[in-house]
């Protein structure tokens, strides 16, 4: 019998706030680029219209201010560390060469058109078994 080890995570009350403020921040973002975009702004008692670009700035800098929160936390160090190992896995990755590539999508492309002649020739025996059984 196999022991899986224990993977013991520790968050602390700050992580906590830090990832509820990244949560505030992507809401916000997303929210009032949204909410700005069906209703305009009124100072002063004059409407003013806002740009969509001005709401995409105001949105992806909160999403950057969001990730940023989030990155300084437990969790978002911990994620940050997993996509660093993953960039240097996908680094060490043999790509095959271009001749490989086209060979294996001709494979798979004579594959598909067999199998669905394949299957339809087992369709029309099916439909001719069953219209010999109900007479159709």
């Amino acid at each position: 019998m196999a022991v899986k080890p224990k993977i013991e995570t520790h968050t602390s009350p700050l992580d906590v706030v830090k990832l509820g403020v990244a949560v505030v921040l992507l809401v916000f973002g997303v929210g009032t680029f949204y909410y700005y975009g069906t209703h305009p702004l009124v100072y002063g008692g004059e409407v003013h219209e806002i740009s969509t670009t001005i709401r995409l700035v105001v949105m992806l800098a909160a999403i950057a201010l969001a990730i940023v929160a989030a990155r300084f936390s437990g969790p978002g160090a911990s994620a940050w560390r997993y996509l660093m190992s993953s960039r240097g896995e996908l680094q060490r990755v043999v790509w095959p060469s271009r001749q490989q590539t086209i060979q294996t999508t001709i494979a798979v492309i004579v594959m598909v058109i067999l199998l669905g002649v394949f299957m339809w020739v087992v369709d029309l025996i099916v439909k001719w078994g069953l219209g010999g059984i109900t007479g159709t």
